[in-house]
């Protein structure tokens, strides 16, 4: 593929179709500085209609990082939505759809004269629609509503039905006939944060945060070996590992990344910094904080990235000027952090235990 150059209003992107299937196949990385999912199920929901319905739904853009292997700039919620209706189409299949087979459901039972409440058989229907393996779970989902003796002269057709019910499910989307739009940008890998940046600017709003994990990508730090940088670096993989998780809807790798090595290297950059002193900061404050939470996570990471490095906190994009600083002195200020927060724990500890009468009274002539 022609880079071209972009001078002159020239743009530096093709544009390409490309099957789910096919950009599934071949591998699709995610920058690190991508945000994490933010679509609602709702939302997933919605969109996996509209593919439903053939409707048009958008480009994505992507970036060539080898020959036919691709990292996703913009659409990684609709890339992930797929993968997750992939992984199982029932969390998908249409209200409609579910109004026709549950009453088949009904029928099978019916006609072998078995009676069953209603609760229960809209229960044994939807844990078959959302269980990915419908064909082998049909048994023990049958009995965890109702005894296997009860229905037991209905079992062959029930199971005839949750085939036919599982080729319908399967049948709902043919992901190989998904035709994906793509933009394919053609400038230079250190232009992509801007080209996201820019990109964000409209539609689902970019948090601040948002915008400096893109433009720091590059303001890289060197961890030295103390416990605190280990516990920045194990604080980071954790988030990577999690990011990358099917568990969460992603099943992608994410760009130039693997967990050894980053380990090994020490190397992160200055809005990962943020991010793992605000995690840090708030893993010694239980008193305080039990949430899994992000957005508290980057307003406290960052703010204290402020105060380490004495930015004016109405300019943190500001900080990116002391990253000299933090880089010769990122052992104190991740060592101080943790010390402040240590002790705001242990003030707010005594008095958010859960107080008996006697010390109830304490707390309230202390106060």
């Amino acid at each position: 593929m022609d880079r071209v150059s972009g001078e002159g209003g020239t743009p530096k992107y093709s544009t390409k179709e490309f099957s789910f299937n096919d950009l599934n196949k071949n591998g699709i990385t995610v920058p690190k500085f991508q945000r994490g999912l933010v679509w609602s199920e709702s939302a997933k929901k919605a969109f996996i209609q509209t593919i439903a319905n053939g409707f048009p739904f958008g480009s994505i853009l992507l970036y060539e990082t080898t020959p036919k292997h691709y990292s996703i700039i913009d659409g990684l919620q609709r890339f992930s939505a797929l993968k997750s209706f992939q992984k199982n189409p029932g969390s998908y299949w249409s209200g409609d759809n579910k109004k026709i087979w549950l009453p088949k459901l009904c029928s099978v039972f019916e006609q072998h004269n078995v009676q069953l409440d209603e609760a229960d058989i809209k229960s044994t229907f939807d844990e078959l629609v959302e269980s990915p393996n419908r064909n082998g779970d049909s048994i023990s989902i049958l009995t965890r509503h109702t005894p296997l003796d009860k229905t037991f002269d209905a079992v062959i057709d029930y199971q005839k039905f949750v085939k036919e019910l599982d080729q319908a499910i399967n049948s709902f989307i043919n992901l190989d006939l998904v035709k994906i739009p793509a933009i394919i940008f053609t400038g230079t890998a250190d232009e992509l944060a801007t080209v996201f940046e820019n990109l964000n600017k409209t539609g689902t709003k970019l948090t601040k945060y948002q915008v400096f994990s893109a433009s720091w990508q590059d303001q890289m730090l060197h961890l030295d070996n103390s416990e605190y940088s280990k516990a920045v670096l194990e604080i980071l993989s954790r988030r990577y590992q999690d990011l990358q998780s099917s568990d969460v809807g992603r099943g992608l790798e994410i760009d130039g990344y693997d967990t050894d090595t980053f380990k090994k290297d020490a190397q992160i950059n200055l809005a990962e910094f943020a991010y793992a002193l605000g995690a840090l900061i708030l893993n010694k404050v239980p008193s305080l904080y039990r949430s899994g939470d992000d957005a508290p996570r980057d307003t406290i990471g960052f703010y204290a990235l402020a105060i380490a490095t004495k930015t004016d906190n109405r300019h943190l994009e500001d900080a990116i000027k002391q990253i000299d600083y933090v880089q010769a002195n990122h052992q104190e200020i991740l060592s101080r952090m943790s010390s402040i927060a240590e002790n705001i724990n242990r003030t707010f500890e005594q008095y958010l235990r859960k107080p008996t009468y006697s010390s109830s009274k304490k707390i309230s002539k202390s106060l």
